[in-house]
């Protein structure tokens, strides 16, 4: 009897390893942020990952740009892809530039001044400036009460500038008007006399 030997029948299959799925991609920070206006603007950015790249936070491209000197609304896109080409969804940060930052006022001598009655009082003054108006000194508005050099007291005054957000910057100087001059007192007739003896003395007085 002939023996016959039937081989076992082989199959294959073909595995393709392929990177379908997209980066991770995670703002840091908020969505929607609100920034001083004319104060330097650092953005906290994202970071990307990937199940077959790993870390990508290095590849994420930013687009768009903020202007801290003009106020309004800009939008920075951030956006990543793998080394397959497959895309994170992209992210957007709203950044909101305002201006709620009042000008700086800034007195010219001492906030505190003692001044002498009845002599005339120059008022020293004052600078305003802005961080995104610039110089607004020569719209301060001087206000409070007006020194009167022949009252005695404390006169409060006050120096005010307001930028174009209508945000209000003040300086106040406090002035004291006091009398420490002596009374100035003048002798009528010489100050040196020849009195013949034996006459009355009458003093002319001062």
């Amino acid at each position: 009897m002939n023996s016959i030997n039937v081989g076992a029948s082989q199959v294959i299959r073909i595995v393709i390893v392929q990177d379908v799925t997209p980066p991770t991609l995670t703002l840091l920070g908020e969505a929607n942020a609100t920034h001083e206006a004319a104060t330097p603007y650092l953005d906290p950015g994202a970071v990307a990952s990937d199940t077959a790249d790993g870390n990508l936070t290095d590849s994420i491209l930013v687009s768009g740009n903020v202007d801290i000197h003009v106020q309004g609304t800009y939008a920075l896109t951030y956006s990543v892809s793998d080394q397959a080409g497959n895309a994170a969804t992209t992210l957007t940060r709203s950044i909101t530039v305002r201006d709620s930052t009042p000008p700086v006022v800034t007195l010219h001598g001492d906030a505190n001044v003692t001044h002498e009655a009845a002599t005339l009082f120059a008022d020293p003054g004052a600078t305003a400036f802005d961080a995104l108006d610039g110089d607004l000194t020569a719209s301060i508005v001087v206000g409070g009460a007006e020194v009167n050099a022949s009252s005695l007291g404390i006169y409060q005054v006050f120096y005010e500038a307001t930028d174009s957000e209508g945000n209000l910057g003040r300086a106040t100087r406090s002035i004291t008007v006091s009398d420490t001059t002596p009374p100035v007192l003048s002798l009528q007739g010489p100050t040196a006399v020849s009195l013949e003896a034996g006459i009355p003395f009458v003093d002319p007085g001062a």
